[in-house]
């Protein structure tokens, strides 16, 4: 467990990196999905 530890610590930047990207994407997708459900409903 120790071992896990330690390497969380030194790849802590890229850890939140990686977080932060995944919800941006996640964020990105929900809103050009809700974004064509409007367009599409207009026609």
């Amino acid at each position: 467990m120790k071992y896990y530890f330690d390497i969380l610590q030194n790849k802590k930047l890229w850890i939140t990196i990686y977080i932060f990207l995944g919800i941006v994407l996640a964020l990105l997708n929900a809103f050009s999905a809700s974004y064509f459900q409007k367009v599409l409903d207009d026609f």
